[in-house]
């Protein structure tokens, strides 16, 4: 099911079709708002490390136009609004075959996401923030934020472990 909330993936993408540059985007909010806000802030918000407050948001949404809620996840893409009509003009058997395979779907899609995750955290106790940046580069995949901040779902910080030893010795990160 899709989260609702602040969706930096969403804002990232809209921002860089009209403002391929965060610099810019940030200097342009900064007249808007007469607030300094530099490119560091726009990098945050688009990692999901921070979030906009209200009036940050409806400005943003304004210059990027699109609605809040859109950037929050409420409103629905438009490539779903036409599976819905499409859906509604099938059979009941068929729409019942839908469901089965979207849920299958699901399944096999969260088992791909804990094992993602289960990667990402033995990278970062092997190697740390270091090691996550050479996976990222080499993968082209992005560590989910929690992990790249040093902070796992637990809020253990994964940064200050010690490696544990393989076969009584220590793995090396490079």
């Amino acid at each position: 099911m899709h989260k609702r909330g602040f969706q930096p993936e969403l804002f990232r993408e809209v921002r860089e079709k009209l403002y391929p540059s965060q610099r810019k985007f940030a200097s342009e909010l900064t007249r808007r708002t007469g607030r300094k806000l530099g490119q560091s802030h726009i990098s945050a918000i688009e990692r999901g490390v921070n979030e906009p407050s209200v009036s940050l948001l409806v400005i943003m949404a304004e210059m990027l136009g699109v609605t809040p809620d859109y950037l929050l996840g409420f409103e629905q893409p438009h490539q779903l609004q036409e599976l819905t009509q499409s859906l509604a003009q099938l059979p009941e058997g068929d729409i019942e075959l839908v469901w089965k395979l979207v849920n299958r779907l699901v399944d096999q899609r969260a088992i791909q996401e804990s094992e993602w995750l289960s990667l990402w955290r033995d990278v970062a106790r092997l190697g740390g923030q270091s090691m996550i940046g050479k996976f990222e580069r080499v993968l082209g995949v992005s560590a989910p934020v929690n992990l790249r901040s040093g902070q796992d779902n637990t809020g253990m910080d994964n940064m200050d472990q010690l490696a544990k030893s393989v076969n009584g010795r220590l793995p090396v990160a490079g």
